[in-house]
């Protein structure tokens, strides 16, 4: 399980790409948390993973509450 990812933000259409060590990570961020976000600064998200039969989606949040 993925509890959480450091790493450095790119900014896409479809919320953000965090490279953690060269490998990048694709997340679902809330609209407030994407403008939270500094493109190509590090930041630290919360993560939830749903995983499913029709797929594997991650989702990341700024704040654990």
């Amino acid at each position: 399980m993925i509890a959480s990812l450091r790493g450095v933000v790119e900014k896409t259409v479809e919320g953000v790409i965090l490279d953690v060590g060269g490998v990048g990570y694709g997340l679902s961020v809330t609209s407030e948390d994407f403008g939270k976000s500094a493109d190509g600064k590090e930041a630290k998200f919360y993560v939830y993973e749903h995983i499913r039969e029709q797929g594997y989606d991650l989702f990341g949040f700024l704040l654990l509450d």
